[in-house]
């Protein structure tokens, strides 16, 4: 989406400035035979690994549609990637951003094995190895100008984005792409017996459920205020992609719920969502394990009557599962809000903020969570305070989750208007967190 890159592009100049003085699948890192010294840092506390490329592959590929698959990936000091397709169809490139850019042609029907391998500057490399398939099956087709009484082909789309979703079956996933234009839906999911349509809906890696903007085009789903966006309750392995959300408005959800485990939500805009603060109002609300949220942009998502912190652009949940499940917040942006990124309750999971911007929030980032970190973060021109280490509830199950240590390290903070970093030792993180290398 022509926003979401624009951001992008901003956010790698910011972040390059930042930075000068500084089954999600497991792939093997291979490392090169000449060994490295011991980071003073056990990073392993706060970390799940140093370098990683997520699950989601380009699995399926429609004729006539452009493939438009950008991948995510984890890199912990930003190392400048090398991207290269090994074993390809004929005409398929992958750009250094880890943009793949092919269109399928109806003599392509079939399968295609595609070999990957994506290198760091000091050598370490991954490799992926996956099926591709080109067919007209897998996938379902929305237009505005569609109706729910067609096939959901791609010459007779369906008319509600609901719909589509609905036709979807378990362990059957399927692409659904969503042609350029406004949609008007108002989702009340699981309440008063009316369930999400995936709810309970599991997929996988190698079959995943691709929910997306048809390529080159920018699809909006509007709540009007009625309900609440899209919601993965339940549910493994979904990627919502190339969407915009805006204006929802029901308490205690959000433009973007992302539950479940193993879901993706990448280059996704969310904005006006409005209602009380009480009730939590927020652009994408984070729950479940090992979830991933990259290059995504949330603005003016508040009470519109009040400032307090309970209204935020990115709502995490650490509270539930364990220590061993992550949630990755990426390379992505908020403005416009009380806080831009926010852990409410705190918990064993381990939330990883990295490569993200706040901008023209109260509270850059609002949190406190044993074991979480921000790191290679901006925080420009906060209202109150660029890092505010407290806000967070902090007990989850009767234990406390607040009194250990964060890892702070590597971020900028532009002209807050009270604190660089507001520490609150004493009643949060008395362990004593990490903070190191970052300029206010």
């Amino acid at each position: 989406m022509k926003t979401i890159k624009l951001i992008t592009i901003i956010t790698a100049f910011i972040l390059a400035v930042a930075n000068t003085s500084a089954q999600l699948i497991a792939d093997p890192v291979t490392k090169p035979q000449s060994g490295s010294g011991q980071p003073a840092l056990d990073y392993t506390e706060y970390l799940e690994t140093d370098f990683k490329l997520f699950w989601h592959n380009p699995t399926r590929a429609h004729p006539g549609v452009a493939l438009d698959f950008h991948y995510s990936f984890y890199e912990k000091d930003n190392q400048k990637l090398a991207w290269e397709l090994i074993t390809a169809p004929t005409g398929m490139t992958i750009n250094q951003d880890g943009e793949v850019d092919w269109t399928a042609s109806t003599a392509d029907i079939g399968t295609h094995q595609i070999d990957l391998r994506v290198t760091r500057e000091d050598g370490d490399f991954i490799d992926r190895t996956f099926t591709l398939t080109v067919n007209t099956t897998d996938f379902l087709f929305v237009s505005t100008t569609g109706d729910d009484s067609n096939d959901g082909s791609i010459d007779s789309p369906f008319g509600s984005i609901e719909y589509a979703m609905r036709e979807i079956q378990s362990s059957n996933g399927k692409t659904i792409y969503i042609r350029g234009g406004t949609y008007q839906e108002n989702y009340v999911w699981n309440v008063n017996g009316v369930s999400g349509p995936l709810r309970g809906q599991n997929f996988s890696a190698q079959v995943p459920m691709v929910i997306r903007s048809y390529p080159n085009e920018e699809a909006i789903l509007d709540c009007n205020f009625q309900g609440h966006g899209f919601w993965t309750f339940q549910t493994s392995y979904v990627v919502h992609s190339n969407l915009e959300i805006k204006n929802a408005g029901i308490g205690e959800r959000s433009g973007l719920n992302l539950g479940g485990d193993n879901n993706i939500a990448k280059d996704i805009i969310v904005r006006d969502s409005q209602w009380e603060f009480q009730n939590n109002v927020t652009g994408f609300k984070i729950t479940g394990s090992n979830q991933l949220l990259d290059r995504s942009f949330a603005y003016d998502n508040k009470d519109p009557n009040s400032d307090h912190w309970n209204s935020s652009s990115y709502l995490v949940y650490a509270s539930g599962d364990t220590s061993s499940d992550f949630v990755y917040i990426l390379n992505s942006e908020s403005t416009g809000s009380s806080t831009g990124f926010k852990i409410k309750h705190a918990g064993p999971k381990r939330i990883i903020f990295h490569n993200n911007i706040s901008y023209d929030d109260f509270y850059g980032y609002g949190m406190a969570s044993d074991f979480s970190s921000i790191r290679h973060s901006v925080a420009i021109d906060s209202k109150i305070d660029g890092l505010f280490l407290a806000m967070t509830d902090p007990t989850t199950g009767g234990q406390n989750y607040t009194n250990e240590k964060m890892l702070i390290e590597q971020n900028t903070i532009v002209n807050p208007i009270r604190d660089g970093i507001s520490n609150r030792a004493g009643t949060y993180l008395a362990g004593g967190s990490i903070v190191k290398k970052y300029s206010v």
